[in-house]
């Protein structure tokens, strides 16, 4: 292609609230397997783009890790390759990037030592399939001196986070308005733009020149009426998820067949495992997870062995409709009644997966009942700070969480999810793969818990590796036998252990000994 690519990957946004606290909008998760910036790398790969410009700034850590341990993103070093650009700190130049526009002047010298005649800029927050030759063949038949990508929204889509623009017959721009406190038009700026070299060298000067920074407010916006700024229509997905609520969107959308379909048909050759999905192929994309609830049962044991009231807090994401949460609190009310029968769970519900102030909240209250042992399924490390700082104990998920409250953590439920990666990787280099889901446990070393603090009451490691070794035998598949809930009603089968199915997918009921706190 007859053109350079730059990426911009160095912008923050407070619509991400605390999902983006320690890391940059381009380093968020997608679909399980990539990064948002993954999918405007593709595209310039895919478009024979074979020298690209990453621009970071804000939480880059992540970020740079990504991009240098990504071989598949070198574009050819022989033809240029792919280079990652901080803000030029030196005696004289003090100034993070002010802007877009600021960004690309200080790595101007990319831009001048480039022959290609043309540069395609795109955001690293945009999820989207895009052979940008055919924007640069739009451009060159328009005479267009900058193109912008924009896409037709649907009417019920709030657009004020986007630039809004309006055209001619001719497609080209007549207004451009950035983020409008009411947008009277649905079509919006994608964020991606082509230009020739030299005038965007000329515009980016001219706004330094002027201590202008913006990219949109002082080139397309202000020069709309001066150069001949045209649009090219996208029809096919694209998603932004420079928010809270369109980052989740976006994951939920990869579950759609349609979805998946259109962004990974074309490559039969490349397998995709997606984290904790329910939807798969059979072919080169499949699903994994794991057998959490048999860790949730240990760490049950633990909170039964330690707790001084017999009241043990349970802060969870959601309500009994999900299994996957429904079922982690009733395997660990099993452990505990399996070592104090007078324990009571009391659970408090968020209704949200990440949610620092609700997680708070919900864990204030189990204290404020009597809880001295708190654990949660939710993701942040709040309901373990806070029973540390009311001197009580907590039961950690994800991570080892005793890192966040030392003196109050007995032990954490976690994942080991490189035992899953490794077994993947090697079942492709042996050319076993075959496209089933998977689904391992304390057997395959996925799920298990961190080593119980020294605090623990005497006993606890005893009865822990006593269940362990049960587990690790199949003699104990902890939703074992006739199991009562706490409305008087049963489940289960005498001699028999709930199936797979049931417990992913059909666990709406609580233990007898769960309480759920309004």
């Amino acid at each position: 292609m007859r053109a350079i690519g730059i990426v911009l990957a160095g912008g923050n946004s407070k619509r991400m609230r605390e999902l983006s606290n320690k890391r940059a909008i381009a380093a968020m998760p997608i679909a399980g397997s990539f990064r948002s910036v993954d999918f405007a790398l593709s595209n310039m790969s895919n478009s024979h783009i074979q020298s690209v410009a990453v621009l970071t700034q804000y939480n880059s850590r992540s970020l740079n890790e990504h991009l240098s341990s990504s071989k598949w993103w070198d574009f050819g070093r022989k033809q240029g390759g792919m280079y990652v650009f901080t803000p030029t700190i030196t005696a004289e130049h003090s100034d993070w990037y002010r802007g877009t526009a600021d960004a690309l002047y200080q790595n101007l010298d990319f831009l001048k030592r480039s022959h290609e005649p043309y540069v395609v800029i795109a955001a690293g927050d945009g999820i989207y399939k895009l052979d940008y030759n055919k924007v640069l063949e739009y451009h060159i038949e328009k005479k267009a001196d900058i193109t912008v990508v924009c896409k037709d929204m649907p009417g019920d889509v709030d657009v004020t986070r986007f630039g809004m623009v309006k055209t001619n017959a001719d497609g080209r721009i007549v207004e451009f308005e950035e983020k409008p406190m009411v947008a009277d038009s649905h079509t919006i700026s994608c964020g991606i733009y082509v230009v020739r070299r030299r005038q965007l060298i000329e515009l980016i000067e001219r706004c330094a020149n002027e201590d202008r920074y913006d990219f949109v407010q002082d080139i397309l916006v202000r020069y709309k009426g001066l150069k001949r700024i045209y649009a090219y229509k996208l029809n096919t997905y694209w998603s932004n998820i420079a928010s809270v609520d369109a980052y989740y969107q976006t994951n939920m959308d990869f579950l759609k067949p349609e979805v998946r379909s259109y962004f990974f048909k074309e490559y039969p050759d490349i397998y995709f495992s997606h984290g904790t999905g329910y939807m798969s192929n059979g072919k080169n994309f499949n699903n994994y997870f794991g057998r959490i609830y048999q860790a949730r049962y240990l760490s049950g044991i633990v909170a039964g062995m330690n707790t001084e009231t017999d009241k043990i807090g349970y802060v969870a994401a959601m309500d009994s409709e999900n299994s996957e949460v429904t079922g982690g609190i009733d395997a660990f009310a099993l452990g505990i009644y399996s070592v104090n029968q007078d324990a009571e769970v009391y659970v408090k519900v968020t209704n949200s997966w990440f949610d620092p102030e609700g997680e708070k909240a919900a864990a204030q209250t189990l204290l404020d009942m009597g809880c001295d042992v708190i654990a949660q399924h939710c993701d942040t490390e709040y309901p373990q700070t806070l029973a540390q700082e009311r001197g009580v104990y907590s039961i950690g998920y994800n991570s080892d969480m005793s890192k966040n409250a030392p003196d109050a953590c007995l032990c954490s439920v976690i994942w080991n999810w490189s035992a899953y990666y490794t077994a993947a990787v090697q079942s492709v280099i042996d050319g076993t793969w075959d496209g089933s889901n998977y689904y391992g446990g304390m057997t395959e070393n996925l799920v298990g818990i961190t080593a119980l603090a020294d605090f623990c009451a005497d006993g606890t490691e005893e009865k822990v590796e006593e269940a362990k070794k049960q587990i690790l035998a199949g003699e104990n598949g902890v939703f074992d036998g006739v199991i009562e809930t706490n409305t008087g009603e049963t489940v289960g089968e005498a001699g028999k252990t709930l199936d797979d199915a049931t417990i992913t997918g059909g666990i709406n009921w609580y233990f007898k000994n769960v309480t759920v706190v309004e």
